[in-house]
């Protein structure tokens, strides 16, 4: 009869005890455990793909809009006052909590509540953390990273599974010991497996994009990687050649540009750069706007005071005004600035097209992309991390080296 009562009145009858029974029942401890267990290691990988995202200079595919590129390379994604990545706090985050669960299989999480506090309280830090740099993003950088926002959200869960598995009922071990671990033996096993097979793909898909022979590339499209009359900085008979593909908004371009010009003025002779403009416009949406002031400068026989001017500002210009400012300083009439930018069949927007158009026909994957090309070896392209190690390759220091 009992069992055909509504369930208030079996509360009644059966008290306290059986509410407690109830609930046990109704979310287990360790199937919380188990949530937060895979939650950490859904955090490990979008935290470590971040991470290799911004050691091997590269960005993750992140749809259109190149929100992740405008978020992960903005201050707000490091810790304040360093150049910090928050995807490395963030992944050694993750990898704390994962070891807490781990610790709440072996033990029982009926005998764990001081690694439950400490795990809330590493979740609620990076949950807070997370929903702000979203906030940041949105109405400050007015841009979205899906990879960011896949993180803040799993952070967000880790809080929430924390918080029942705090007000769970854990003062009494499973009635289900067996159960229990073998199905955390499987979790143990599989989810570090699975972890490790999703950062390795990850790894080769930026990886080939960082260094490597460009077999691919006809005689042709060598041929035109430099144009007449190019932007070149360096002695225009060097043997080496270092063609660059880059945006004068794209912070890792902004930094690595400058550096490559070091290199030439302490190899004379031996290295000339030509630059090409690719403007990422959906990341950078003053990208071609620069590009063009920058040809427009090239007629003036100041291509490079006005490039390198705009890659010294503090941060990358995102306003209009904020380019032209650049060019008046520079000394340009800014109306007929404007008024050669703003004409679509003008030459200074033409040779933008031109570049942007080799480089979509080129398959490039990002900004900076090095070209290096030498007589007698092969065409080589690297990244903002491989260029200089390219370059100390024995067959180019016998060049430069003048041997």
């Amino acid at each position: 009869m009992v069992r055909n009562l509504p369930l208030r009145k079996r509360v009644e009858l059966n008290g306290p005890q059986w509410a407690a029974t109830y609930n046990r029942r109704l979310v287990k401890p360790a199937l919380i455990n188990r949530i937060l267990l895979v939650l950490a290691f859904v955090g490990m990988f979008i935290a470590g793909t971040l991470s290799l995202s911004k050691l091997s200079g590269f960005m993750v595919q992140c749809g259109e809009g190149g929100g992740c590129e405008r978020v992960t390379n903005s201050s707000y994604s490091n810790v304040p006052g360093t150049q910090i990545s928050i995807a490395y706090i963030g992944f050694l985050g993750y990898l704390a909590l994962g070891v807490l669960a781990f610790i709440r299989t072996r033990k029982g999480v009926e005998n764990a509540r001081k690694t439950i506090t400490l795990g809330y309280l590493i979740a609620a830090v990076g949950a807070l953390e997370s929903l702000w740099l979203q906030f940041e993003s949105l109405f400050n950088l007015h841009a979205l990273c899906y990879w960011c926002l896949a993180s803040a959200f799993v952070m967000v869960l880790t809080v929430i599974g924390y918080g029942m598995l705090a007000t769970s009922d854990i003062s009494e071990p499973s009635t289900e010991p067996r159960e229990r671990d073998k199905t955390d033996k499987w979790l143990l096993i599989a989810l570090p497996l699975v972890l490790l097979f999703a950062v390795g793909a990850e790894y080769q898909s930026l990886s080939s994009q960082m260094h490597g022979s460009v077999a691919h590339i006809s005689d042709e499209d060598i041929s035109v990687l430099i144009p007449a009359n190019a932007n070149r900085f360096g002695n225009p008979d060097a043997p080496i050649t270092i063609v660059e593909f880059a945006d004068m908004c794209c912070p890792t371009c902004r930094a690595k540009t400058p550096e490559i010009h070091k290199f030439i003025e302490d190899h004379v002779g031996k290295v000339k750069l030509i630059y090409r403009h690719f403007p990422l416009m959906n990341a950078h949406p003053m990208g071609a706007t620069c590009a063009m002031v920058g040809e427009y400068a090239a007629e003036k026989g100041k291509f490079w005071n006005f490039t390198l001017a705009a890659m010294a500002l503090p941060q990358a210009p995102e306003t209009h005004m904020e380019v032209m400012s650049v060019a008046a300083q520079v000394g340009f009439d800014v109306n007929d600035v404007e008024k050669r930018i703003q004409d679509p069949n003008d030459p200074v927007v033409d040779r933008v097209h031109r570049d942007l158009s080799l480089a979509n026909r080129l398959g490039l994957a990002g900004t900076p992309t090095f070209y290096v090309l030498a007589p007698g070896i092969p065409a080589q392209v690297g990244n903002s991390n491989s260029i200089m190690q390219i370059l100390s390759e024995p067959r180019y220091q016998k060049i430069l080296n003048g041997k």
